[in-house]
């Protein structure tokens, strides 16, 4: 007998929403993927409309490149 299986995707469309905000206006940590399929760990900053790198703020993205997915760090058991 088949059943029919729903696998949830945990990639949140940033169009959907965006991250919990944490302090000073600025999300979570979260998990981030770009239109390129890069993906880092990342945190969106609600007063500047834009995302940044956790682990290094000072890098950026290529030209045409943004988020457009994300989702929860997973958290291992």
């Amino acid at each position: 007998m088949e059943e029919n299986v729903k696998i949830s995707n945990p990639w949140i469309s940033v169009d959907e929403r965006l991250p919990e905000e944490g302090v000073d206006n600025i999300s979570i940590p979260v998990v981030a993927i770009t239109n390129n399929g890069y993906w880092f760990k990342g945190q969106y900053d609600y007063d500047n409309k834009d995302w940044f790198f956790s682990e290094d703020p000072n890098l950026d993205f290529e030209t045409n490149e943004f988020v457009t997915h994300w989702m929860p760090i997973p958290i291992s058991q």
